[in-house]
Parts: structure tokens; sequence; C-alpha cells
């Protein structure tokens, strides 16, 4: 995150990648943070809002499954060095080839998961994001 925020500022800055990073819009941080990731070999990487949350989208993803721990944390800890918040991360909807993470407050995260955990479509989970349905 601090390489990203780097590039983000004109040379000779002084401000902190934290300051850097809460200045930053959202496309642009997406796009610092997917080079990093992508140089890491984890795969191309792009933001969708859904209501309170935050998805962050891998596709194509270079991780097997297995690997969602490691995205997670990674996601998870970035926001929340990012924002200065506790944040929680989620996989939502994972293929071999995409990976949806949810990153948002407990509250929020914590409400996503129960509709993950219930068997409910991720389609259904943006309804519900959308307040088109109860959370």
């Amino acid at each position: 995150m601090t390489r990203a925020a780097h590039r983000l500022t004109p040379s000779g800055g002084s401000r902190s990648a934290r300051d850097i990073v809460r200045a930053s819009d959202l496309t642009s941080l997406v796009d610092q943070l997917g080079g990093e990731l992508a140089v890491l070999g984890l795969g191309n990487l792009r933001a969708e809002c859904w209501g309170d949350v935050l998805l962050f989208v891998f596709d194509p993803c270079s991780l097997p499954q297995r690997g969602d721990e490691l995205l997670v944390g990674v996601v998870e800890g970035a926001m929340s060095l990012a924002t200065d918040e506790r944040l929680k991360a989620l996989v939502v909807d994972r293929s071999a080839e995409l990976a949806r993470i949810a990153v948002g407050n407990f509250s929020a995260i914590s409400a996503v998961e129960s509709l993950a955990k219930s068997g409910e479509l991720f389609t259904e989970v943006v309804r519900a994001l959308h307040g088109e349905r109860p959370l």
C-alpha cells in the first residue's frame, strides 16, 4: 500500500502514505493497488460498490480457491491501513477465474456473511445490499 500511495503523489511530497490514500479517489487507488497485486501474481483487480460494501474483484484470479484466505488478508489489511479503521473482508463469490471479496465494517460484512452462509446466491446478496430486500 505504501508503494502504491507514493505513486499517487507528486515527487517531493511529504504526506504519509495513509494521508495520500485517503485523499485519492477510489479509481486511482484501485489502479495502484491492483498494479502491486498483479506484480505479486494475484491477478487483475477492480472494485465495485454495492450499498455499504466495497467489493474487490480479482478477474482473473490467479490463485486457486485454497488461496482465498491470502486474498482476504491482503484486502482486509490494505483497506484497514488505508482507512485507519478495523474492517472485515469476506469472499462472497468465487469461481475458478474470479474472486469477489467484500470489505466493509463488521456489521455490514456480518450481514453479508449470514446471507452467504444461508445459501443465498451472490445476486441475492447484491439485492440485499441495494436495499431491495432486508439484510
